[in-house]
């Protein structure tokens, strides 16, 4: 797994199949580690697929200091300077999705076409979860860093697929661990979110983008999907029915079939 100098910090990602190139953005606390190696795999098969560990996860450089979601984008186009990647398709997850918001603003020209899940555009009108839910998500004094990835699966998954999928969700839980988060860049994420809001600019996205969210999302409830599929131009909104926040876990096929047929017929904005 190599780590590459991208712009002032040092960035890890994990790089597989072949294809027009697109890169895979976690959402709040978490690392590349958090895509399920399957779903990365389905994606593969059609894209030159780039995961990146978000600066103060994973493997990727660290530091206690106050961050901005556009900073996070900015990360994201010098990770493609490094590798020599002139545009990309990117698809942002939760937090990830609000990144893929600054990076389509930001860096327009760099971009082929977007796919926003299970996220929002920041703000007060966005509709917010119950804050016993976005509790979950907070590490706790004292809890053993497992207990704390299980709980925040409360959030993330439907009951059912706590239940059923035991195994795979231990699993999860032991890639996060490898490299596990600090506490203090969740406080700092944390931060960058509430500062973050786009929903006065979301006319100005001009790259081919599709909207996706679980029906059962507790965490961004859908309706902040269908206000994001409004308002930027020509978006197309998928609702992925029984599934939670972590749709991309609970429906990976799906989700993969979805994602590479939408990207695949992408006409990108012009330069």
């Amino acid at each position: 797994m190599p780590r590459v100098q991208a712009g002032s910090i040092a960035m890890h990602y994990e790089r597989r199949g072949s294809g027009a190139p697109l890169v895979l953005i976690m959402g709040f606390g978490g690392s590349g580690a958090m895509w399920d190696g399957a779903f990365i795999d389905l994606l593969a098969t059609s894209y030159d697929v780039i995961v990146p560990d978000n600066r103060g996860t994973g493997q990727s450089e660290k530091a206690d200091e106050p961050i901005e979601l556009r900073t996070l984008a900015d990360d994201i186009a010098n990770l493609l300077d490094a590798l020599g990647i002139a545009r990309a398709h990117v698809f942002g997850v939760s937090m990830g999705g609000m990144i893929a918001q600054e990076f389509a603003l930001a860096h327009p020209q760099r971009l082929l076409g977007l796919v926003l899940g299970c996220t929002n555009c920041g703000g007060t009108d966005t509709v917010p979860a119950e804050p016993e839910v976005v509790q979950l998500l907070l590490p706790q004094k004292g809890m053993a860093p497992r207990d704390v990835i299980q709980r925040t699966y409360q959030a993330m998954v439907t009951p059912e697929t706590i239940a059923r999928e035991t195994a795979f969700l231990d699993d999860m839980a032991a890639r996060m661990l490898a490299h596990a988060t600090p506490v203090f860049v969740f406080r700092r994420q944390m931060e960058a979110i509430q500062r973050f809001n786009l929903c006065d600019r979301l006319h100005e996205i001009a790259a081919p983008t599709l909207v996706l969210t679980g029906d059962r999302d507790r965490l961004v409830p859908p309706q902040n999907s269908q206000r994001l599929a409004a308002a930027i131009p020509n978006a197309r909104l998928e609702v992925i029915h029984g599934a939670a926040h972590n749709f991309f876990w609970e429906a990976r096929e799906q989700t993969a079939r979805l994602v590479t047929a939408f990207l695949a017929n992408a006409v990108p904005a012009s330069r």
